[in-house]
């Protein structure tokens, strides 16, 4: 007889059967982590843009604060040259 044509049905009815069988996971803290690290990413998705307008506000703040300060700089100085010319004779 020949067994060798039987042989190679037989692995291939085999095969066939555990091949369409899914493999379970073997440790469930996989899903664990996972999970973790997809709560991270989406609390992360959510506060970079607040974190973002944030410090764009804080730059406005400082930039404007700034352009105040340099303001009130150029003020002065223009007062104070205002003020040496008081005492001139010719200054009405």
């Amino acid at each position: 007889m020949n067994f060798i044509k039987y042989f190679t049905l037989l692995l291939v009815i085999v095969a066939l059967i555990i091949g369409q069988s899914e493999a379970a996971p073997r440790w469930k803290g996989w899903k664990k982590i996972e999970k973790a690290g997809k709560n991270v990413f989406n609390a992360a998705q959510k506060a970079l843009p607040v974190v973002a307008g944030y410090k764009a506000v804080d730059d406005d703040d400082s930039k404007l604060a700034n352009q105040m300060r340099i303001q009130s700089v150029a003020q002065r100085r223009i007062q104070d040259n205002l003020n040496l010319y008081d005492d001139h004779p010719l200054c009405i």
